[in-house]
């Protein structure tokens, strides 16, 4: 059963797409454990959200804005770009607070499984994959994985950091 706090979905204002109150703290590496888990973080890819983000980045494919469209290309309807699924604004609102300032990504991996359709809600599970210290470097190895309504997975990154000495 989950509790209260890992069904907050995310709430986005006309303002603004990302709640960054929730991330306002830094999250710093002695705060971070191999193996932690956080909070399953649920959000919803509200049409406002899709939407500035295919503004933002000169996105105009037809399937991405129009049902015949994405009904022509195969799919049920409207969907997402893949990328605007798991952003790191979600992946911070699952941790409660952001790296902080100098921390490094030094590689990302994504993987996309499945089309998500505008307005579905998702579900972010965060853990800490992996924490050590190499060359008086700290490093540390998130895993996000986004499930759908039906708990299936249909994208993940695995984020490597260097956290600030």
């Amino acid at each position: 059963m989950r509790s209260a706090r890992s069904m907050e979905v995310g709430v986005m204002s006309n303002s603004a797409i990302f709640d960054t109150t929730l991330y306002q703290r830094e999250i710093f590496f002695d705060d971070l454990e191999k193996g932690q888990t956080f909070p399953p973080y649920r959000y919803r890819l509200e049409p406002a959200y899709v939407q500035a983000y295919l503004k933002a980045v000169g996105e105009d494919h037809p399937a991405f804005r129009e049902e015949r469209a994405a009904h022509a290309a195969g799919f049920e309807g409207v969907i997402v770009p893949p990328p605007a699924v798991l952003s790191y604004g979600f992946i911070y609102s699952a941790m409660k607070r952001r790296p902080p300032t100098g921390y490094l990504n030094t590689a990302v991996s994504f993987e996309f499984l499945a089309p998500v359709r505008a307005g579905a809600e998702l579900t972010l599970n965060l853990n800490v994959e992996d924490k050590f210290i190499k060359r008086e470097r700290k490093f540390i190895i998130l895993k996000a994985v986004v499930d759908d309504e039906t708990g299936h997975a249909v994208a993940c990154a695995r984020i490597d950091c260097i956290f600030p000495a």
